[in-house]
């Protein structure tokens, strides 16, 4: 049974798939639980050993894959996160870019009025100039 587990998990490492990722961790748990066992024997039981310097550098190798095939999704994330929260930052900057046009579309539109008004104000005094030039 366990030469099967080896076969087909050869074969999930040739897809090239996000399920891939799950046999190098398959194989570090149970490296890992294996030298977690043994070290827990060896403080419990004085006639048992603790696991020889192979072993532990074997478990960081195994470690350092696992960690190694997580690095690209890890930074993909971060990156994606940076560009949402970018995105996110530029959001009320467009929204205040929006107001102060619309502010300055208004202050043109007072000022135009004003203008207007100062207009007719002054084609009123003229027109009573007139009148009273007439009188």
């Amino acid at each position: 049974m366990a030469e099967l587990n080896g076969v087909f998990g050869g074969l999930i490492l040739l897809s090239p798939s996000e399920n891939s990722f799950a046999v190098p961790v398959n194989r570090c748990s149970s490296v890992l639980a294996g030298i977690a066992a043994t070290c827990a024997l060896a403080l419990c039981f004085e006639s048992y050993k603790w696991p020889q310097t192979g072993e532990f550098v074997g478990a960081a190798f195994i470690v350092g894959a696992v960690l190694f095939l997580a690095l690209p999704k890890y930074f993909a994330g971060k990156k994606a996160l940076a560009a949402k929260r970018a995105a996110e930052a530029e959001a009320p900057k467009a929204e205040e870019a929006k107001a102060n046009e619309a502010k300055a579309d208004d202050a043109k539109a007072d000022d135009a009025k004003a203008d207007e008004a100062k207009a007719d104000d002054a084609k009123a005094d003229e027109a009573k100039a007139d009148d009273a030039k007439a009188e």
